[in-house]
């Protein structure tokens, strides 16, 4: 993204302004995103937040605290989220474990909040 990790030109941070906040950026963040999540050396999911967790709102709560996004979420986001994670509604239990929701489905969740207005401006 052209910016050195904990590494800013100045004390006030990296120049560009309204720049961030653009449709190249957006898009450049979102494939960022996904190369992180799905890279193999990348974010792992079960190295920042309890696996365990099977209700879909909590899923959607503990992926947010990963990111300390929580109170920045929208009631509507936030709902938006916890149907992704409950497909819709027709799942109430969500197994981690199982190779779609935990890998695939968590991962998306992850992008979506990494993707989100309450994340972009975090």
């Amino acid at each position: 993204m052209g910016q050195v990790l904990f590494d800013p030109p100045s004390v006030f941070g990296w120049d560009g302004e309204t720049t961030w906040v653009s449709t190249t950026g957006v898009l450049a963040r979102a494939a960022m995103t996904r190369g992180l999540l799905y890279d193999p050396s990348g974010i792992r999911p079960e190295r920042v937040m309890d696996m365990t967790i099977t209700d879909p709102a909590e899923i959607v709560d503990a992926v947010a605290d990963v990111f300390a996004v929580r109170e920045n979420l929208t009631a509507a986001a936030r709902a938006t989220l916890v149907d992704f994670m409950s497909v819709g509604g027709t799942v109430s239990s969500v197994d981690l474990k199982d190779e779609f929701m935990g890998y695939v489905r968590l991962r998306e969740l992850f992008s979506l909040i990494m993707q989100s207005p309450a994340y972009q401006v975090h």
